[in-house]
C-alpha cells in the first residue's frame, strides 16, 4: 500500500505531503505528551483543508490564529495559549 501523510510535522525522513522535517517541539514526546510547546514550528502552519474543527482533546480549531488568518496548528493538538513571534 501507499502511505500519504499531510499537514504533519516530525523530525526524520519525510515520505510525502505537506510536512516539515524539523523538531516539532512537543511538550514531552518521551512520555507521549505530543501537545505543542510555546515555540513549536507547528503553531499556525497548518491548512484548513480537510481539518477537523476540534483537536484530539476536543479543543476548538483554530485557536488564537495569527490576525487575519484561519491557520490551524499541524498535528493532532491545537496549541491553547498565545504564541510568540521569535
Amino acid at each position: 500500500g501507499t502511505l500519504t501523510v499531510t499537514n504533519s510535522i516530525w523530525q526524520g525522513q519525510t515520505p510525502s505531503g505537506t510536512i516539515y522535517n524539523i523538531n516539532p517541539l512537543f511538550t514531552n514526546q518521551g512520555t507521549g505528551d505530543l501537545t505543542l510547546t510555546l515555540c513549536s514550528p507547528a503553531i499556525d502552519t497548518g491548512s484548513t483543508a480537510g481539518m477537523p474543527v476540534v483537536d484530539f482533546l476536543g479543543n476548538t480549531r483554530p485557536f488564537n490564529a495569527k490576525p487575519g488568518t484561519l491557520d490551524y496548528d499541524l498535528g493532532a493538538y491545537e496549541f491553547q495559549a498565545s504564541a510568540v513571534d521569535v
